[in-house]
């Protein structure tokens, strides 16, 4: 279906008369934006009702774009050649739009139309003064706002100025008596509505008329088509000649400069409640699964090659989100991410007969000792059967120590009887996963340390149970 569009669109040109040439021109205005490479463009217009006897006119061009610079020569209906050249001044880059100075037709002609040269006055609209089309210098600025709209503007001379009974209100002389048509500057603009993978609505002035069209881009393909002088429906009077005309373009890339450009995506997550950031981690590929960890801040960046993705986004206790993301090269896309929080589940109380099976219990130890006792074995064997018969019971294994000796030393000899212990279970067939080892050193005392009955006391470990 594609080809075929492409092949008719391609028919349909080669019976009209050229108008603009650019690639990333719009319909008939110039944008800031640059595509590397080499180019052949085809493009042309014809009258919806008889203005002149045009018969059939190829026209046709080869543009050349590296970096900063592109340039173009035009055949202008077999009987004249044109030069435009345009220079980058400034990439697009956040808030900032892509700014570019250029110059249209630089030919041997003072006049040039879209059928080629022709005398002062113009056969397809009549008007006093003309100005000279030759030497159309310009400075535009493009900004696309996101993957959705894109708007240009600018200002310049030659075929830029107007000269119809409302466009010349477009013109830097319009507050003057007299018209300087050599020097003085006319504004150009025009906007960019975009369907993701698909055409785009533009609605454009050149300075001179106002224009409306359809564009689509496929691969080394770039289609145009446009009804231009719509204000001939309006303001025009009832004359032959005032007409509003069918545009089309057509331009592919016969030699590519560009290497392949990665995007680049910015993730911010927040809590969908409080609009807070929250601390999550990022799950994402096109076939390898990658996990990233999104700091505190709730932002992270990642770089990727042009494609399709599944992104998953996460943070403990809250619902995952999952999306399919286009990216595409050298873009840059913001993503906001809001999560819904979990809705609690209450926990039903450990039976009171577990609960003090379990956290009633203590291992004791002899000074600066970590080994456990054989009168403690049958006590954690019980423990280890009631953990087996409830399956769900996570608990946390305290190690303590008396007073006796340095802070260091009682909170590693702590850690290490925490240790003792649950490696015990473990060997018992408890799963790891289900004990939290800790030690608290001297800091929990159940009893004073001035006695030795009361340092025996605490040097101890016992046990909490921290879910059911």
């Amino acid at each position: 279906m594609r080809r075929l569009f492409v092949l008719s669109f391609f028919i349909n040109i080669l019976t009209l008369s050229a108008l603009t040439f650019s690639r990333s021109s719009y319909i008939d205005i110039p944008t800031a934006q640059f595509n590397e490479g080499i180019y052949i463009n085809l493009n042309g217009s014809y009258p919806i009702k008889p203005e002149i006897e045009m018969g059939t006119d190829i026209n046709g061009g080869v543009e050349f774009s590296l970096n900063k610079f592109a340039a173009g020569l035009n055949w202008v209906s077999g009987t004249d050649f044109t030069l435009d050249i345009s220079y980058q001044l400034l990439k697009e880059r956040d808030n900032i739009p892509a700014v570019s100075l250029g110059m249209d037709n630089l030919t041997y002609r003072k006049y040039i139309s879209s059928i080629g040269h022709d005398d002062e006055t113009y056969v397809d609209e009549e008007y006093t003064p003309r100005p000279p089309e030759v030497a159309s210098v310009y400075l535009v600025a493009t900004r696309a706002f996101n993957e959705y709209f894109e708007l240009t503007a600018g200002m310049g001379r030659g075929r830029f100025v107007g000269y119809g009974p409302r466009s010349y209100l477009l013109n830097f002389d319009f507050f003057f008596d007299e018209r300087h048509e050599n020097i003085v500057f006319g504004f150009f603009c025009g906007l960019k509505l975009s369907i993701p993978r698909g055409p785009s609505l533009i609605l454009e002035t050149d300075g001179r008329d106002a224009n409306l069209g359809m564009q689509y881009e496929y691969g080394l393909f770039k289609g145009t088509i446009g009804l231009l002088k719509m204000e001939h429906y309006f303001f025009a009077p009832e004359v032959v000649r005032y007409t509003p005309r069918i545009n089309a373009s057509f331009s592919v890339k016969a030699l590519s400069f560009e290497k392949p450009r990665k995007g680049q995506v910015n993730i911010r997550l927040l809590a969908e409640k409080t609009g807070r950031p929250i601390q999550g981690r990022l799950t994402y590929g096109d076939g390898e699964k990658r996990v990233v960890d999104i700091p505190s801040t709730g932002r992270i960046t990642v770089t990727l090659d042009s494609g399709i993705y599944l992104f998953r986004l996460s943070s403990p206790n809250y619902i995952t989100k999952q999306a399919k993301i286009f990216i595409k090269s050298n873009q840059v896309r913001d993503i906001i991410v809001n999560l819904r929080k979990r809705a609690a589940v209450k926990k039903k109380p450990a039976p009171v007969e577990i609960k003090s099976g379990i956290e009633s219990q203590r291992v004791n130890f002899v000074a600066n000792d970590a080994n456990i006792s054989s009168i403690f074995y049958p006590l954690l064997d019980e423990i280890v059967k009631i953990l087996k018969s409830n399956p769900n019971i996570r608990i946390e294994i305290g190690g303590h120590a008396s007073a006796e000796g340095t802070f260091s030393y009682n909170q590693w000899l702590s850690e290490t009887r925490a240790r003792v212990v649950g490696g015990y279970l473990i060997t018992q067939g408890i799963d790891p996963d289900r004990l939290s080892l800790k030690g608290y050193g001297m800091t929990r005392p159940v009893a004073r340390n001035v006695t030795p009955e009361g340092r025996a006391r605490n040097r101890r470990v016992q046990f909490t149970i921290i879910s059911h």
